[in-house]
């Protein structure tokens, strides 16, 4: 007994007609009223009084209709959990990054893990410091690219593992008219008493980590230091302004009247990491990994 001949069936009494069911379902009536001859007679027991082009069902009919209605809406119900079941075999990774240079660093190798692994889905979230990390301890996200200094919070979390993507100098970014420009390698006395910009979402940063510290560590310090939220401002910020900022060495990008310089000291290093929290249980996250390291090292 099949699901085609149950629907039938329950179209046949509900609309008490065999020509109205076999419109219904794109069939002719003889195939109905064959279908429900060959039911009754599987059943041992009629279905349906017929009069005339109406049909009214009988007893055993009505009884079986109760559980023919359950079976057709159990199996519709089990075809709805298995499409749920299958849609969900889809891993999904959620990447957060901190800086526009570690979404720069990541851009090809997401590129290349998305086109070897279309199984996983990537989301990309991008925050500051410290909502990042508290993302990655609750497991809002999954692969944190950060700065080395970022992750100080995180000190005290065994469960969170990193590793160092990516190591190097810092580079002073300067208008291209401005004296830095002169230097081939920019020394320590053409940086002091310069007002520093630096990007950040968060309030709270008020500089970079360890940006006034190393200066004052090789005897000069910057007159300000001023958060903004957007690389596109700052970037006008050098140009109009002759405001400076540091970038790290590998940055790529290129824009009209600002250009980099080295600096003689090496006071000003950055680190790259990716930082996992190991108590996450989404099983995505060890292939992204195994991927990175074997990409980079």
């Amino acid at each position: 007994m099949g699901l085609e001949r149950l629907t039938y069936f329950i179209d046949a009494v509900d609309l008490a007609s065999f020509t109205a069911a076999a419109q219904k379902n794109f069939v002719s009536q003889t195939a109905i009223s064959k279908q429900m001859k060959n039911l009754e007679e599987e059943i041992g027991a009629p279905l349906f009084h017929r009069e005339n082009n109406r049909v009214t069902v009988t007893s055993a009919g009505r009884q079986f209709y109760n559980h023919a209605k359950q079976l057709i809406t159990n199996y519709e119900q089990a075809v709805q959990l298995a499409h749920a079941v299958g849609a969900t075999d889809k891993q999904t990774l959620t990447i957060g990054f901190t800086t526009y240079y570690e979404t720069q660093l990541m851009s090809p190798m997401l590129h290349d893990f998305m086109a070897m692994h279309p199984e996983i889905d990537i989301t990309i979230s991008q925050d500051n410091f410290r909502d990042n990390n508290q993302a990655l301890l609750s497991q809002t996200i999954d692969i944190l690219f950060s700065r080395n200094y970022g992750l100080d919070s995180l000190a005290d979390y065994a469960q969170i593992q990193t590793t160092v993507l990516e190591e190097g100098n810092m580079l002073v970014a300067v208008a291209e008219d401005d004296p830095i420009t002169r230097y081939e390698v920019v020394p320590n006395e053409a940086l002091a008493n310069r007002d520093v910009i630096f990007v950040s979402s968060d309030p709270n940063m008020l500089a970079p980590h360890g940006l006034t510290s190393n200066a004052q560590a090789v005897g000069y310090s910057f007159n300000s230091v001023t958060r903004i939220q957007s690389l596109e401002l700052l970037l006008m910020l050098i140009r109009l302004k002759k405001r400076i900022a540091f970038f790290p060495e590998n940055s790529l990008f290129s824009t009209n009247g600002v250009v980099f310089r080295p600096i003689a000291s090496t006071s000003h290093r950055y680190e790259i990491v990716l930082a996992t929290n190991q108590q996450n249980p989404n099983t995505a996250v060890k292939v992204f990994t195994d991927f990175v390291t074997s990409t980079i090292y």
